[in-house]
């Protein structure tokens, strides 16, 4: 997933608060987040979360770009953002 996937998975999530819902109720979603937590911790994912709520989200984007560097985190992320409605 190149930057312009994560930006359009980014907007999707944003605009649709239906998709957050259906994703986090995913076993995908429930992977990601573990996926997360073990990254950066549950407080770190806490704060990145409320910051991108706001707005801001650097310190997210951050965070998943890191777990896309494994095999493993970019299957995730490409089967996310395929479940919120990101495209093929």
């Amino acid at each position: 997933m190149d930057n312009s996937n994560l930006k359009q998975l980014a907007q999707v999530l944003q605009s649709n608060q239906g998709a957050i819902t259906k994703l986090m109720q995913s076993q995908d979603g429930k992977q990601l987040l573990q996926a997360l937590q073990q990254q950066g911790g549950k407080q770190q994912l806490q704060q990145a979360a409320s910051s991108a709520a706001r707005g801001d989200t650097e310190a997210l984007t951050k965070m998943i770009r890191q777990m896309m560097a494994t095999p493993e985190g970019a299957a995730l992320a490409e089967r996310v953002r395929r479940s919120v409605g990101g495209g093929k």
